[in-house]
């Protein structure tokens, strides 16, 4: 009676010790590697002023050539009269955010010949233009400039003795007939001495270029831009001033001079409502991969883990990526001869200036083989001894790094006439990122960066 119950206990027993010994071997996590991920995109600030009096002289010159020699400007519509037109006072401008306008004063000589002698008859007259341009998406610059209105201060009078005889009707109409003329003189003056185009282009192209930290170093400082725009003009004082702004990826490398991309062209003009200065740059460092496996592997390859009569041992070891972690496949042989998989974050720590790995443990399917066939191993804590040698020292001190960077970055002259100063004021430990060969540490830092046009005759040269 007792033997139908023992078979069926010897039956179970056999099938418990055959479920333990075939419990499945642990998956190999797949490897997968994450895009490094860049900072958003940085501003980096131009700012742009000229002096109202600068502005002045140049548009005085210009208008003083205009009344230089025989002036056609009249036509030659004057019927008897014979006109001579002089400038009687420097212009005077007033500026906005999209206009120019000013005050031209004029004298005005009027002859007439009466056959019996010449009369002769002075007068003044104010013209008061207004300039209003408007910046193309190419970003040439479109003018218009137009006669608002002008005021006689002096209207001229033929002095006959006893009779004098008016000859404003004669003068308006001639005022009026060269309005056009003058304004497409101005028109074409403000164009060819303002062509903002060659200045921005410039600094666009500029800004590409590898920016040398520091030599002795290797730093390197390497904009990648991607859009620029204008502020309006804003009038403080004497000064008219607006803001380039450029919006750029900044990063800095360690090791030979990075390659001058091909430069991208300059891209259309979009306006800007307000600068800011919310500059980042992102400094990076790699370390390669098998580089930290054979610094682990130095120390753990044949390492003997026991308990007990049991005992594995360290044959090889693999380690990859698998997104922004590390997976580290251990080879054991001995009681167990197969993989197991530890998972765990790299991250740099800044005080001891190596890289480390944050929590290495065991990947899930290694763990559940563990539990149901190998818990002895968990008491050899084998994940946290291979954690302890997954230290890996920087040649380069970060820290030092940050500190020559900003210092760089304080006046950079890029060309004549044309300097970079920054002003880092935000230092952090950013992500890293593991990629097929490499483990990628990026230090962050943040503050403001503009690109001083001090001298543009110089940079027009």
């Amino acid at each position: 009676m007792h033997k139908f119950p023992l078979f069926f206990l010897l039956i179970f027993f056999i099938l418990f010790s055959f479920s333990c010994k075939t419990a499945k071997a642990p998956i190999r996590p797949a490897a997968s590697y994450e895009e490094l991920k860049k900072t958003e995109l940085s501003r980096i600030n131009i700012p742009v002023s000229v002096h109202i009096g600068q502005m002045e002289t140049s548009l005085n010159q210009e208008m003083d050539a205009i009344f230089v020699g025989d002036n056609q400007l009249f036509g030659n519509d004057q019927q008897d009269f014979e006109l001579k037109v002089t400038k009687a006072d420097r212009l005077r401008l007033d500026v906005t955010t999209d206009a120019v306008s000013y005050a031209v004063p004029l004298n005005l000589f009027v002859k007439k010949d009466f056959g019996i002698g010449q009369i002769n008859a002075d007068g003044a007259v104010i013209l008061n233009f207004k300039t209003s341009f408007e910046i193309q998406s190419d970003w040439t610059l479109k003018t218009e400039t137009v006669l608002e209105k002008y005021d006689w201060i002096k209207t001229p009078k033929l002095d006959l003795g006893i009779i004098q005889l008016p000859i404003a009707s004669v003068a308006n109409r001639l005022v009026d007939r060269s309005r056009t003329k003058i304004a497409d003189i101005i028109d074409t003056q403000i164009r060819e001495n303002f062509i903002l185009k060659d200045y921005v282009d410039e600094a666009w192209k500029r800004l590409q270029e590898p920016i040398p930290a520091s030599i002795e170093n290797q730093l390197w400082v390497t904009m990648k831009p991607a859009s620029i725009g204008m502020t309006g003009l804003e009038k403080a004082g004497s000064v008219v001033s607006a803001t380039l702004v450029i919006q750029s990826l900044a990063e800095a490398s360690i090791g030979n001079r990075p390659e001058t991309p091909v430069l991208k062209p300059l891209p259309a003009f979009i306006p800007v409502d307000q600068a800011k200065g919310d500059f980042s740059i992102n400094l990076f460092t790699a370390i390669p991969l098998d580089s930290l496996e054979a610094l682990v592997k130095d120390i753990v390859i044949g390492e003997t883990y026991k308990s007990g009569k049991r005992s594995v041992t360290v044959e090889d070891l693999e380690i990859y990526g698998q997104n922004n972690k590390l997976v580290v496949n251990t080879i054991l042989s001995g009681d167990y001869k197969g993989s197991i998989y530890m998972i765990g974050t790299p991250f740099y720590n800044e005080k001891k200036n190596q890289l480390e790995i944050d929590d290495l443990k065991y990947e899930l399917s290694t763990k559940n083989f563990i539990q149901k066939s190998m818990g002895w191993l968990f008491q050899n804590k084998i994940e946290k001894t291979i954690e302890e040698t997954m230290r890996y020292p920087l040649e380069e001190n970060m820290s030092e790094y940050k500190a020559i960077l900003n210092d760089a970055l304080s006046e950079y002259p890029i060309t004549s006439g044309m300097v970079l100063r920054g002003n880092m004021e935000e230092l952090s430990i950013g992500e890293t990122y593991v990629s097929k060969d490499l483990i990628h540490v990026v230090i962050r830092s943040g503050g403001e960066l503009e690109l001083t046009l001090e001298d543009l005759s110089k940079l027009n040269n």
